[in-house]
């Protein structure tokens, strides 16, 4: 199963949804590919009025909430940064089976020529399988008093910019680009886009061109492969990868922060090829 993340900013439920491709989960304006239709799917969690504490580092970015905590077995917060959270409904929804609806996905020649680009620009790819959604999200500073989490009164929490912004889909030969519709400052204001996404799943997917002959490198064996010749020359070939799910820790090392859960040298840190290659692959 793959764990749940938590966004350093929510994003808007139009710009991410079940069975899309993305090249960076942190920005609803990055390259993306949504699905042709909507994968079947499971509501893993479904609750009304829903109340959640949330932490947040010193530049406001979220880090964990007490529910993505009691799903991982981690533990969720210090006496600092805190926030309370409620919501008119909240759901935590998966694809049902993530491995069959990326292998149908992949079949297509839209999806194809998506992940081609992708590879020439040497982009990483993630494909989304679970989100965690609010409707109406309202978030206040909260206080550890007495071992109870109450509201302070200090000011309102404002979220570092972000964008809101909703996504639209691949296009040939150039990828569309994501409307701008401005910045949010207020946390309170992104109720305004009515429904949010706090958390999400996501699976890596690697894919490149090259000769039908060349070899696998070790980090390849982490990924289930397809293969597709491509028309214009019979000697290449398009290799397309399903692999893990994103750790917690490597999501960190996309915003650029620091983990001691880190392993060094995973495909999240390091997209380069090695130069060492398996064959028979």
């Amino acid at each position: 199963m793959s764990p749940l993340l938590v966004l350093p900013t929510p994003l808007s439920s139009a710009s991410i949804s079940l069975g899309q491709l993305i090249t960076d989960p942190l920005y609803a304006d990055s390259a993306s590919l949504k699905p042709f239709t909507r994968p079947a799917y499971k509501e893993s969690a479904i609750q009304s009025k829903f109340e959640d504490t949330v932490t947040h580092d010193e530049y406001g970015r979220f880090t964990s909430t007490r529910f993505v905590s009691r799903l991982s077995g981690q533990a969720h917060y210090s006496h600092e940064n805190l926030l309370l959270l409620n919501a008119e409904h909240m759901s935590h929804t998966t694809i049902d089976k993530p491995s069959a609806v990326f292998n149908n996905l992949r079949r297509h020649s839209t999806t194809r020529l998506f992940l081609r680009e992708m590879a020439r620009q040497k982009k990483p790819v993630y494909f989304v399988t679970g989100l965690q959604t609010l409707k109406n999200p309202r978030f206040k500073r909260a206080v550890v008093e007495h071992g109870l989490i109450t509201e302070s009164q200090t000011p309102t929490f404002r979220l570092p910019v972000r964008r809101v912004d909703s996504a639209s889909s691949f296009t040939l030969p150039t990828l569309s680009s994501f409307a701008k519709s401005g910045t949010t400052s207020n946390i309170n204001q992104a109720s305004e886009a009515e429904e949010s996404v706090l958390a999400v799943e996501l699976l890596k997917v690697k894919c490149r061109v090259g000769a039908n002959s060349e070899p696998h490198c070790i980090s390849d064996l982490e990924y289930a492969w397809s293969y597709y010749a491509l028309d214009e020359d019979e000697d290449l070939q398009l290799s397309i990868g399903l692999g893990r799910a994103l750790k917690s820790c490597e999501m960190r090392a996309l915003q650029g922060l620091e983990s001691e859960e880190y392993e060094e040298g995973s495909w999240s840190s390091s997209y380069e090829e090695s130069e060492d290659g398996i064959g028979g692959f």
